[in-house]
């Protein structure tokens, strides 16, 4: 398989990989893996997700996939100029779709991919690295860059921010949802931030970590909350990110974490080779 670079599971618990020698499933285990990207070629992939609809998107730097049948066939969706590339792709709920790109900002299709308009009216940036849709249905857009978090109650029509509060400049670079409607988010450099009122106030999440460079974080269905950090390992939090306690070898390095369907804890490794399970010793798939 190689290298692996995203992992996303499906709505009947398959697991996809993204990988340097192309896109793979399996049954949850990984037993046994199928290799499903014939409809793509020989491009280089390096992220995937999984909208709500249970459609899964897979993207390179210039060009977007769409599987409405876990992998087995594939369409194109978006191709972006060579001068732009694609960080992240969203689903709402609704049904509409935003891709966020580098110096480009927000693109946004209404009619599954069919068409595509610019969606950013009210954004101070062109570098969008992370979109993702709260619960009330508003959509969040962070940059790289630059720094900063908006929010939008309009499909993506006009943008808010609502980083203040955060550190200033820092880049967001991460956005999870939790189940209550707060936001979680990872300021780049500044470690672990809370907001239960979509931005009026933010509250610190990240005691007990050593680093706070969040690099991948993942929560699971009984909501352990667990975080990578480069150079200082894995850590897990059992009350929201309030309290950090670190779990395994300080040494791991990992580039994606994911619960699957069974709740046991999956990796993607920076610099170890293929999908890897986290051992049971780590304690962070109970």
């Amino acid at each position: 398989m190689g290298l692996t670079w995203s992992i996303a599971t499906t709505a009947s618990g398959s697991v996809i990989v993204v990988a340097d020698s192309g896109v793979f499933r399996s049954a949850p285990g990984g037993a046994e893996w199928e290799r499903v990207d014939a409809e793509i070629g020989e491009i280089w992939l390096h992220s995937l997700y999984v909208g709500p609809s249970g459609t899964l998107y897979i993207w390179s730097d210039l060009h977007a996939y769409r599987s409405l049948d876990e992998g087995s066939q594939w369409s194109m969706i978006y191709q972006t100029p060579i001068n732009q590339g694609i960080r992240t792709i969203a689903e709402h709920p609704g049904g509409a779709l935003f891709i966020g790109r580098t110096r480009a900002g927000i693109a946004r299709s209404t009619d599954q991919g069919a068409t595509w308009t610019q969606a950013n009216d009210g954004l101070w940036f062109t570098d969008a690295i992370r979109i993702a849709v709260a619960l009330d249905g508003s959509v969040l857009a962070s940059s790289g860059a630059y720094g900063g978090l908006f929010r939008s109650t309009d499909l993506g029509t006009h943008w808010n921010p609502i980083h203040i509060g955060l550190p200033e400049m820092s880049a967001v670079t991460g956005i999870m949802i939790l189940p209550s409607g707060g936001i979680l988010v990872c300021s780049y450099h500044h470690g672990l931030f809370l907001t239960t009122d979509f931005g009026a106030t933010w509250v610190p999440r990240s005691t007990g970590l050593v680093n706070p460079d969040v690099v991948s974080l993942a929560r699971s269905s009984q909501g352990l909350l667990v975080a990578c950090t480069p150079g200082a390992g894995i850590f897990r939090s059992t009350d929201e990110g309030v309290g950090w306690q670190q779990t395994g070898p300080h040494h791991t390095r990992v580039s994606r974490l994911l619960f699957d369907s069974r709740g046991t804890l999956l990796a993607c490794p920076l610099i170890t080779r293929g999908e890897m399970n986290i051992p049971d010793n780590f304690e962070v798939h109970r």
